[in-house]
């Protein structure tokens, strides 16, 4: 395909982003470093004179889908020789200089902790036709002081970034580093600036939130974390991604019900239900001590929605491993998880083991759980019908352009007829149906 580039869209950046929220928010603030040196974003490759791909490298199946959509784009270089392809972030920090060695395209490979060097790399590409490889600051938070622009009412806010948790599966300590945890009134000056900037609810982010506060001068935990986001000014709502299982303390379990603004939602991945397969994953806990902190949290907050990850197909997993893991779905009646097919991913010390469940059966598990699942899902939403829903309203409905769109405290996406709301607004909203994957009803 033959790529034409208007004038005008000489600095247009295109930016295609894979994997977690963190690769959401590291995306956003390489875009507002971008703006600041005379970029703005373009929806369409052939028109960019700069294009980024952040990876993310936890499955084997995002890493493909990003090195295919680098070698795609780097297509287009045949036909526009001065366009720079930058190709960033976990999968970058990986490979390092192999990517560059493998993809004649690729201009700029560039890791986890080097994202705010991105926009002086580009200008040394196009000022020395060099090619550039930088992956030394791991470890490093290369956002500390970058502020970025709320696109909708809810904004996601990076406390801690790393892990250093090591399960045997995972590959975050290798390409994030070890957890470093943002300072306090740092965090608040971001919250500020994006309440300033219209957003309603905040997010907070980190690979493992609720260790937050390791490494800090004055030792804080993520409960007295999440209170202070609440007391800022304007914030409605406060929700958090992910917590470990290990380091959910009752502080933090208080403070989400004592505390109006958190939402009553939890993400806590459990991985699976076997305590061998547990041990194996190096997760530090066992199925009993996870079912005490579903418990705990039920029984401070009765409406928590409750929502999890679950890996089928780990290395040495019996059949018997499998069926204490949907034993474990039966009991705890998840809202709703998201489940994965083991893949090696080196260096991760389980990418060393035989992977030896054959991929049918791996499937054949994937299916199971979603099978087990759906009804349980349907039964939290249908518990629903009936009942007033507090909704953060974040468009228009895909269903239907007259409807309006948006989710409740506990995570579930609602489409609704609506009155006099609008993007940004909390409203009210009487629940009249159930879906597999959303609510419908009308506001009130």
């Amino acid at each position: 395909m033959t790529c034409s580039l208007n004038p005008e869209d000489a600095r247009g950046v295109y930016l295609k982003t894979f994997g977690c929220q963190m690769n959401e928010l590291d995306s956003a603030k390489m875009l507002s470093l971008l703006v600041a040196h005379g970029y703005r974003r373009v929806d369409d490759p052939r028109q960019a004179s700069l294009i980024v791909i952040n990876t993310c490298s936890v499955r084997e199946k995002a890493a493909q889908k990003a090195r295919s959509e680098l070698g795609r784009l780097a297509r287009f270089k045949r036909h526009r020789p001065e366009l720079v392809i930058a190709y960033v972030g976990c999968v970058a920090q990986h490979e390092g200089g192999a990517a560059l060695a493998r993809e004649a395209g690729c201009d700029i490979v560039l890791g986890t902790g080097d994202l705010d060097q991105l926009p002086q790399l580009v200008q040394r590409v196009k000022r020395h036709g060099s090619r550039l490889a930088l992956t030394d600051g791991l470890g490093r938070d290369p956002f500390a002081h970058v502020l970025h622009e709320p696109t909708g009412p809810s904004a996601f806010v990076a406390v801690m970034r790393g892990c250093d948790n090591y399960c045997s599966y995972c590959v975050v300590p290798f390409v994030r580093g070890p957890e470093v945890s943002r300072p306090r009134p740092q965090i608040l000056e971001e919250v500020r600036h994006l309440v300033r900037g219209n957003a309603r609810e905040i997010v907070l982010l980190g690979q493992n939130v609720n260790s937050y506060g390791k490494g800090l001068y004055s030792r804080l935990r993520f409960a007295d974390l999440l209170r202070s986001v609440a007391a800022v000014p304007g914030v409605e709502r406060v929700r958090f991604v992910t917590s470990h299982p290990k380091d959910l303390d009752s502080a933090l379990i208080r403070a989400m019900a004592q505390v109006p603004q958190v939402c009553e939602a939890i993400h806590l991945p459990v991985q699976s239900g076997s305590d061998r397969v547990l041990r194996r994953m190096n997760r530090g806990y066992s199925t009993q001590r996870y079912e005490e902190l579903i418990a705990e949290l039920r029984e401070s907050l009765p409406e928590v929605v409750l929502t999890s990850d679950l890996i089928v197909g780990f290395p040495g997993e019996t059949d018997e491993d499998f069926e204490r893991t949907c034993e474990l779905i039966e009991r705890v009646r998840f809202a709703d998880f998201f489940s994965f097919i083991y893949s090696p991913r080196a260096p991760a010390r389980a990418a060393k083991w035989e992977d030896d469940v054959p991929e049918p059966v791996k499937l054949q598990r994937l299916q199971r759980l979603h099978k087990l699942q759906r009804p349980i899902t349907m039964d939290h939403h249908r518990a629903l019908i009936g009942h007033r829903v507090e909704v953060l309203v974040s468009g228009t409905s895909k269903l239907d352009p007259a409807h309006l769109k948006g989710r409740t405290r506990g995570g579930q996406i609602v489409n609704f007829v609506p009155q006099e709301a609008r993007v940004g607004e909390l409203v009210n909203v009487l629940v009249c149906a159930a879906h597999a994957n959303s609510l419908s009803g009308k506001q009130c």
